[in-house]
């Protein structure tokens, strides 16, 4: 962590938190989650194929969309967190390149010269999006 005002350290907190409950979830969850969806979407493409569905499979179909819609709202929710560790991860990373280059390490500046026009890229395009 970067800072250590109370903001930060509550922000960091609840980021670990986060990140343990996806790990968990995609450990504990993967494979009933997938059978889950692939059952709904199979359920979904026979309801949508009715010529005159009647009202209950009208029903039917609208859960089956509402049920979609949750877990893809939780999958994209796994997703940001997935992907803000990965920036994470990618930045320290970047960071101990850029320090061991710094210190006269030849690999070290190899890779360093090699990561920093793609790593000034995606910090251009991250302010230049808010």
């Amino acid at each position: 962590m970067f800072y250590s005002d109370k903001e930060t350290e509550e922000s960091e907190k609840k980021f670990q938190e986060n990140l343990e409950r996806v790990r968990k979830f995609a450990v504990e969850n993967q494979e009933q989650q997938g059978a889950v969806l692939y059952a709904l979407l199979e359920e979904g493409n026979r309801l949508k194929e009715l010529e005159n569905p009647t009202p209950e499979e009208v029903a039917r179909l609208k859960a089956v969309i509402d049920k979609i819609e949750e877990l893809a709202k939780v999958f994209n929710e796994n997703l940001q967190v997935l992907e803000e560790s990965l920036a994470r991860s990618s930045n320290y990373i970047y960071h101990e390149i850029k320090k061991k280059a710094e210190e006269g390490d030849p690999a070290a500046m190899k890779v360093y010269l090699e990561l920093k026009p793609e790593y000034e890229e995606i910090i251009l395009s991250r302010t230049s999006a808010n």
